[in-house]
């Protein structure tokens, strides 16, 4: 396996922030303006902005994985139980 070219985990939970409030702020738009809605100076809709900011997200979930500060090996049935009780 390669290195992470940033191994610093202070680094890694700041970007995981910035990343989580990105993600926030694509949210945000789309309830406001809308899914299909973009800004007039980009081409990319909310929604797509909304996609590539959750995949931003969780690359950073990934290195902290990678770098062995969260396990998340033991989260699938926490996983289902949320997603349970979202959809009853």
């Amino acid at each position: 396996m390669q290195e992470l070219k940033v191994n610093s985990l202070e680094y890694l939970l700041l970007k995981t922030q910035e990343e989580a409030a990105e993600v926030i702020q694509a949210v945000s738009k789309i309830r406001r303006f809308g899914p299909d809605n973009h800004h007039p100076e980009r081409k990319q809709t909310n929604r797509q902005e909304l996609i590539g900011e959750i995949e931003d997200f969780l690359a950073l979930i990934a290195a902290l994985e990678y770098q062995q500060f969260i396990d998340l090996t033991n989260s699938a049935d926490s996983i289902k139980l949320k997603l349970k009780s979202l959809l009853h």
